[in-house]
């Protein structure tokens, strides 16, 4: 049976790739830092406020030293905010975290329990290839993610042999949250979280899968949803 380690497990992305993944018998190790669904899911627990190092230790614990063939990293949030703004540097810690501390974390577990021709997923935002001065806070946190991205498959002796590292550049996705703060916006352009669930699952599986290193911006239209490098 496959193994992945999936951060972010209890969001609605999180739920989608969980799903997949289990549909298709693989071995779903879950990490979130949620406490609102239940406790009895098998979702291992860590603290919002944790530091990298603590995040790494938590995560080197949940997986116990089993052989990983994908960790896939979906956790993260929005905030918005200039650099006017008193609560931005709240905010923009907050986004540090979510993003950049887990996705920092998620590398050094896969780098360590990862298996050849395993995957890497982090999480970026396609907003982030570009300026963000209305959320410079969430535009800093993922923009770093696509550099974490890049400068691990830059040294492929990092990672295991053959394996690749990939972030997956989404606009809007189709949450629970996202229609809840957006009520009356139009949702065409929205990505499907099955649709990116499928995705991810396929390229664990060494379908498709984009060059170690690509950013790989997820677009929505009428004419379905396409990933591109």
């Amino acid at each position: 049976m496959k193994s992945v380690l999936l951060i972010g497990a209890r969001g609605g992305l999180g739920r989608a790739v969980a799903s997949a993944f289990r549909e298709d018998k693989w071995s779903v190790i879950a990490i979130d830092q949620s406490v609102t669904a239940a406790s009895n899911d098998g979702c291992h627990l860590v603290s919002a406020k944790s530091s990298i190092e603590e995040l790494q230790q938590a995560y080197l614990a949940a997986v116990a030293g089993a052989k990983l063939n994908a960790v896939i990293n979906v956790a993260g949030g929005w905030a918005g905010g200039s650099i006017a703004d008193t609560s931005t540097a709240a905010a923009a810690e907050l986004m540090l975290r979510q993003s950049l501390f887990s996705s920092f974390a998620a590398a050094h577990v896969f780098s360590k329990y990862g298996q050849e021709g395993g995957l890497l997923l982090l999480t970026g935002a396609a907003a982030a290839v570009g300026p963000t001065p209305g959320m410079i806070g969430y535009g800093t946190a993922k923009s770093a993610v696509h550099f974490v991205c890049q400068s691990i498959a830059s040294d492929p002796a990092t990672i295991p042999p053959k394996a690749s590292v990939v972030s997956i550049l989404p606009s809007v996705l189709d949450t629970p949250a996202n229609r809840n703060a957006m009520p009356d916006a139009d949702r065409s352009t929205w990505t499907p979280l099955d649709d990116v669930a499928r995705q991810i699952l396929a390229w664990s599986n060494g379908g498709g899968r984009p060059e170690s290193g690509s950013l790989v911006r997820v677009v929505t239209d009428s004419k379905g949803t396409r990933y591109i490098v």
